[in-house]
């Protein structure tokens, strides 16, 4: 009988640990999300938008300034709030989250020349598919490669 509880104790802790873990990734992801979002609109498109209007600065130059600073800001902001790492190389995890962010960009147009140009789908649509694909790329890449020893340490 005393096996029996402690089987039936065991799998109710590893049913919670289960719970919390992807309660904790489930916020990871969120988190990752919202700095996305934030750094495309208010860094990306904001920023492009006042050096073009406000500057008259060449578009594809601002372009090129507006997502460099977008992906400083989305670096910083992954680093210390959503993977909430400030014991880790700086300079290594900056160079990988760079390296993935290339790969990105690589991706995005690759794939939106797929959909746009070869297989002709509407061009609004093939953005949306190729921005969801490439964000599901990018979350991952860096929830494992620049950003995992930090994630498996997060408590909360």
């Amino acid at each position: 009988m005393h096996d029996r509880g402690s089987s039936i104790i065991n799998k109710k802790s590893k049913i919670k640990n289960l719970v919390i873990n992807k309660a904790k990734e489930f916020r990871i992801f969120f988190r990752y999300l919202s700095v996305a979002i934030l750094g495309l609109i208010l860094i990306d498109i904001g920023l492009l938008s006042l050096l073009v209007y406000g500057f008259g600065v060449y578009s594809t130059i601002a372009a090129g300034i507006s997502f460099g600073v977008m992906i400083i800001h989305n670096f910083l902001w992954h680093k210390y709030w959503t993977f909430k790492d400030s014991n880790h190389d700086f300079a290594e995890q900056s160079t990988k989250f760079l390296l993935l962010a290339m790969v990105d960009w690589a991706l995005n147009l690759g794939l939106m020349h797929l959909f746009a140009q070869s297989l002709a789908f509407q061009l609004i649509f093939a953005k949306v598919l190729t921005s969801t694909i490439v964000f599901v790329w990018s979350f991952t890449a860096n929830r494992i490669w620049t950003f995992g020893k930090a994630a498996a340490n997060i408590k909360e």
